[in-house]
């Protein structure tokens, strides 16, 4: 049996208040989990308009899945927004 690895990529990205930050992939990806290190709600926006969104509760992860196979490297995935701003740790997965 061959050993199989799989390869992630870890992005801390440190959310400005109150202002929707467009997030990169470092590489394609089939899916993102998203861990909230703010003191408040994070949300993701599906959308440059923010009126499609998902809230990720203050210390909790989520798993996010592309709609469309994949998130292509150096194109828009989502964007985030953070009230009070902070850091969002982003662990890609091919």
């Amino acid at each position: 049996m061959a050993a199989t690895s799989l390869a992630f990529r870890i992005q801390r990205q440190t959310l400005p208040a109150a202002t929707l930050q467009p997030i990169y992939p470092p590489m394609d990806a089939r899916d993102v989990v998203i861990a909230n290190g703010t003191a408040a709600v994070v949300q993701l926006h599906t959308n440059a308009d923010g009126t499609e969104f998902l809230n990720i509760p203050a210390g909790v992860e989520r798993t996010y899945r592309a709609t469309n196979w994949f998130y292509r490297r150096d194109s828009i995935a989502f964007w985030l927004r953070s009230t009070p701003g902070g850091l969002v740790i982003l662990t890609w997965t091919p």
